[in-house]
């Protein structure tokens, strides 16, 4: 039940009876000597708000199948928890749920989870869209989010003392309030021209920035939405793009245009074929446009639907109609 150990601070190892089905909010709260790794046991299906906050010796946890969703600061405040396993049965984490857990390096999420996966130990959607929680433990000081990234949670790199350095990709257009409080060694960070809101304290506490190397231009820097909180990062020297893109919504896009150049022709078939056999990278625009056959994915088929329409050949899509971003 809620608090059934509350401040059990005698309680060095723990042994849960096949019974159990729930553990309660704030159930094993301050048991500071609760020590090693715990193994929650088939049956239990809920874990509450709280549950293991301030078991400051645990080190790490494995979740059985059947829990579905960790509560707001489920492990608030467990500095030495190292590892965390979650099974294919669990479907989200709340925000704050690692909340102060310096120590975190691994998050393992079973394969067959249909809906987190982990990579490289960071927990994310299984689409690799949303980045929900990165590893304050993890000893690298630069970190560039993979690009595809959507969305990144709140609190997400909250207290990651060993960062010093992290690049954003042009995929993001937002950062949610409270990512990067409390990184107290961040000193460079690198944003996307595609940005458009700064969320409240998303770089509060973040007292070491010195650099901040912006992707467009001083015009569109001053067009972005910096919300309070954040004047350790308006403060740092910014670096603007010596050429900038523009911006998508200024632009005449044409579907099948993957080089951007106004027109359809093969040498849009070419470079997606380079871009299939990983030869170049495209942008965010790129990507949008050179999508020919509409399926949401560029693969060869989209070449040669370029090819085709190159060709005179009839296509059933609007190859090099005007498009909207």
């Amino acid at each position: 039940g809620e608090q059934a150990f509350l401040y059990c601070e005698n309680l060095t190892s723990l042994t849960l009876a096949d019974t159990v089905t729930y553990i309660g909010d704030s159930a094993f709260y301050g048991c500071q000597n609760l020590t090693g790794n715990l193994d929650i046991p088939e049956g239990v299906t809920q874990v509450g708000f709280g549950a293991f906050d301030f078991c400051t010796a645990l080190e790490s946890i494995t979740f059985p199948e059947g829990v579905k969703y960790l509560d707001m600061d489920t492990f608030y405040g467990c500095r030495s928890l190292k590892e965390v396993n979650i099974p294919a049965s669990m479907y989200g984490v709340n925000n704050t749920a690692f909340q102060d857990c310096p120590a975190l390096e691994n998050i393992n999420v079973a394969q067959d989870n249909t809906y987190l996966c982990s990579e490289d130990g960071i927990l994310m959607n299984k689409e690799k869209t949303s980045l929900y929680k990165y590893l304050p433990g993890n000893p690298d000081k630069e970190y560039s989010v993979r690009k595809g990234i959507e969305n990144i949670s709140e609190w997400a790199f909250s207290d990651c003392m060993n960062l010093e350095a992290i690049t954003i990709p042009e995929s993001l257009s937002y950062i949610s309030d409270y990512t990067f409080w409390g990184c107290s060694n961040l000193n460079s960070v690198t944003l996307p021209y595609t940005l458009k809101f700064i969320c409240e304290n998303a770089f509060y506490g973040c007292s070491s920035i010195t650099d901040v190397y912006y992707g467009g231009s001083e015009e569109m820097w001053n067009e972005l939405i910096i919300e309070e909180g954040n004047e350790n990062l308006q403060n740092a020297t910014i670096h603007f793009s010596d050429n900038p893109p523009m911006d998508p919504e200024d632009m005449t896009l044409y579907l099948g245009d993957a080089n951007l150049d106004g027109t359809v022709n093969v040498k849009d078939a070419t470079i997606i074929q380079k871009y299939v056999a990983s030869l170049v990278e495209f942008s965010d625009v790129q990507l949008h446009v050179a999508d020919a056959d509409i399926t949401a994915n560029v693969n060869v088929k989209d070449a040669t639907a370029v090819q085709k329409y190159c060709a005179g050949i009839f296509v059933l899509y609007p190859i090099g109609e005007e498009m909207l971003w």
